[in-house]
Protein backbone atom coordinates (compact mmCIF):
# COMPACT_ATOMS: atom_id res chain seq x y z
CA UNK A 1 0.00 0.00 0.00
CA UNK A 2 2.03 3.46 -0.87
CA UNK A 3 0.00 6.16 -0.22
CA UNK A 4 1.80 9.95 0.05
CA UNK A 5 1.41 10.45 3.84
CA UNK A 6 2.38 13.95 3.70
CA UNK A 7 -0.70 15.06 1.58
CA UNK A 8 -3.12 13.20 4.20
CA UNK A 9 -4.97 14.75 6.76
CA UNK A 10 -3.47 15.05 10.21
CA UNK A 11 -5.18 12.45 11.67
CA UNK A 12 -4.69 9.68 9.04
CA UNK A 13 -0.91 10.27 8.60
CA UNK A 14 0.23 8.47 12.51
CA UNK A 15 -2.03 5.66 11.15
CA UNK A 16 -0.72 5.26 7.69
CA UNK A 17 2.93 5.22 8.86
CA UNK A 18 2.21 2.52 11.16
CA UNK A 19 0.56 0.79 8.37
CA UNK A 20 2.54 1.21 5.68
CA UNK A 21 5.06 -0.19 8.05
CA UNK A 22 4.09 -3.23 9.45
CA UNK A 23 5.36 -6.36 7.95
CA UNK A 24 1.76 -8.42 8.55
CA UNK A 25 -0.25 -5.70 6.65
CA UNK A 26 2.71 -5.43 3.62
CA UNK A 27 2.01 -9.12 3.42
CA UNK A 28 -1.34 -8.89 2.54
CA UNK A 29 -1.79 -5.87 0.33
CA UNK A 30 -3.43 -7.94 -2.60
CA UNK A 31 -6.08 -9.38 -0.48
CA UNK A 32 -9.71 -8.16 -1.78
CA UNK A 33 -10.24 -4.40 -0.43
CA UNK A 34 -13.10 -6.00 2.17
CA UNK A 35 -10.71 -8.59 3.51
CA UNK A 36 -7.93 -6.47 4.28
CA UNK A 37 -9.94 -3.84 6.54
CA UNK A 38 -11.42 -6.68 8.43
CA UNK A 39 -7.98 -7.79 9.34
CA UNK A 40 -6.98 -3.98 10.75
CA UNK A 41 -7.83 -3.78 14.43
CA UNK A 42 -10.10 -1.38 15.17
CA UNK A 43 -7.94 -0.44 18.22
CA UNK A 44 -4.66 0.42 16.44
CA UNK A 45 -6.38 1.83 13.33
CA UNK A 46 -9.33 3.35 13.89
CA UNK A 47 -9.93 6.45 11.77
CA UNK A 48 -8.93 4.15 8.98
CA UNK A 49 -10.12 1.57 9.37
CA UNK A 50 -13.83 3.32 10.60
CA UNK A 51 -13.70 5.40 6.81
CA UNK A 52 -12.77 2.01 4.86
CA UNK A 53 -15.66 0.53 6.08
CA UNK A 54 -17.52 3.21 6.07
CA UNK A 55 -16.53 3.28 2.08
CA UNK A 56 -17.04 -0.51 1.48
CA UNK A 57 -20.75 -0.31 2.62
CA UNK A 58 -21.75 1.90 0.38
CA UNK A 59 -21.12 -0.61 -2.37
CA UNK A 60 -23.31 -3.12 -0.27
CA UNK A 61 -26.11 -0.90 0.51
CA UNK A 62 -26.70 -0.04 -3.25
CA UNK A 63 -27.37 -3.68 -4.08
CA UNK A 64 -31.21 -3.91 -2.69
CA UNK A 65 -32.02 -0.30 -4.10
CA UNK A 66 -30.24 -1.93 -7.98
CA UNK A 67 -32.42 -5.48 -7.42
CA UNK A 68 -35.59 -3.20 -7.03
CA UNK A 69 -35.08 -1.03 -9.98
CA UNK A 70 -34.26 -4.56 -12.17
CA UNK A 71 -37.31 -5.99 -10.64
CA UNK A 72 -39.38 -3.10 -11.73
CA UNK A 73 -37.81 -2.70 -15.10
CA UNK A 74 -38.76 -6.68 -15.49
CA UNK A 75 -42.47 -5.73 -14.72
CA UNK A 76 -43.35 -2.75 -15.92
CA UNK A 77 -42.24 -3.00 -19.66
CA UNK A 78 -43.19 -0.68 -22.75
CA UNK A 79 -45.22 -3.23 -23.12
CA UNK A 80 -47.19 -3.10 -19.92
CA UNK A 81 -46.98 0.52 -19.54
CA UNK A 82 -50.01 1.11 -18.18
CA UNK A 83 -49.30 -0.81 -14.66
CA UNK A 84 -50.40 1.98 -11.87
CA UNK A 85 -48.28 1.86 -8.57
CA UNK A 86 -50.39 -0.22 -6.30
CA UNK A 87 -50.06 -2.85 -9.16
CA UNK A 88 -46.47 -2.57 -9.45
CA UNK A 89 -45.95 -2.72 -5.51
CA UNK A 90 -48.17 -6.22 -5.84
CA UNK A 91 -45.99 -7.84 -8.33
CA UNK A 92 -42.46 -6.57 -7.26
CA UNK A 93 -43.61 -8.11 -3.73
CA UNK A 94 -44.73 -10.92 -5.55
CA UNK A 95 -41.80 -11.42 -7.62
CA UNK A 96 -39.10 -11.77 -4.90
CA UNK A 97 -41.39 -14.18 -3.35
CA UNK A 98 -40.79 -16.50 -5.85
CA UNK A 99 -37.35 -15.59 -6.80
Amino acid sequence: MTVDISVQPPDFQMELCDLQSDCFFQSKVNLPPQEFWKLCSQEKFPILRNMSLEILSLFGSTYICESAFSTMKLIKSKSRNRINNASLVHQISHHRVFN
